[in-house]
């Protein structure tokens, strides 16, 4: 049987499915990377801290927001977003959370569409309109 965090993580994955199926939908060019956003809750502030510092020493710019009964944590990093990349950085961030006694709440980006030549420029000199 599954542990807690196996299910917690099957969750996250087929929710992160969906958002990939969307965006893919939308154009995005979800292998492109782009800033990525995760967000976690904590039951105190040093634990959300002691989250950001770890977060940052894997890469992410990390930051703390305090209420008056639970602490948040955003942590950005740059990632494609392809099903793969999700999986890999939703342990990665999951793993950090869980350790300081936090909640994952998943992640959020924006979506990037693939570049298209704004101008045809042309491949041949038969090409050229000299006209």
């Amino acid at each position: 049987m599954p542990d807690e965090r196996t299910r917690r993580l099957a969750a996250q994955f087929a929710v992160d499915r969906a958002q990939i199926d969307n965006r893919r939908m939308l154009g995005d060019d979800v292998a492109r990377p782009r800033d990525v956003e995760h967000f976690a809750y904590f039951p105190t502030a040093d634990a959300a801290q002691r989250a950001v510092e770890q977060l940052e020493k894997a890469g992410f710019a990390g930051s703390t927001y305090f209420s008056a009964d639970r602490s948040s944590l955003m942590a950005v990093r740059s990632d494609a977003v392809d099903e793969e990349s999700a999986r890999a950085f939703v342990r990665e961030v999951d793993a950090i959370v869980e350790a300081n006694g936090g909640h994952y709440d998943g992640w959020g980006a924006p979506v990037v569409v693939a570049r298209r030549p704004m101008v045809h420029i042309p491949d041949t000199p038969a090409e050229i309109n000299w006209g």
